[in-house]
């Protein structure tokens, strides 16, 4: 792991450990760091570099990208619509974007509709790339 990406973990780990206590909430290995899950769903996870991918609504998404606050996730070339990078940089965002990553996959999988993938409404939360 490289020093930007431990960093960045460290922060991640530490801003994500008040959701460990929600039911249902969980960490696991993802790309190499360790992830935050709700109902086995990724809600985020530090990628290389130390970017945070996090998973909002698609509308959400494109403007945190837009304002400037993210960049795009791509897998196979094409940008997601749901999963955002922000960069370590931008980690006094982070706390106010995990909440409401980890509200949406909340609403998700209570509701067990709605997108569960990058770019489909039946494909895993996790990303095939970050």
């Amino acid at each position: 792991m490289d020093e930007a990406r431990r960093l960045a973990q460290l922060d991640f780990d530490d801003l994500t450990a008040p959701y460990l206590g929600r039911s249902g909430a969980d960490r696991a290995a993802m790309f190499g760091g360790s992830g935050l899950r709700l109902n086995g769903k990724f809600v985020g996870f530090v990628a290389s570099g130390g970017r945070l991918v996090l998973k909002l609504p698609a509308e959400r998404a494109a403007a945190v990208i837009a304002g400037g606050g993210g960049e795009p996730v791509t897998v196979g070339g094409r940008a997601t619509r749901e999963w955002v990078g922000v960069p370590h940089a931008a980690v006094a965002s982070w706390p106010a974007l995990i909440g409401e990553a980890f509200d949406y996959m909340s609403a998700l999988t209570r509701s067990g509709s709605g997108p569960a993938g990058p770019n489909s409404t039946t494909a895993s939360s996790k990303p095939a790339s970050a």
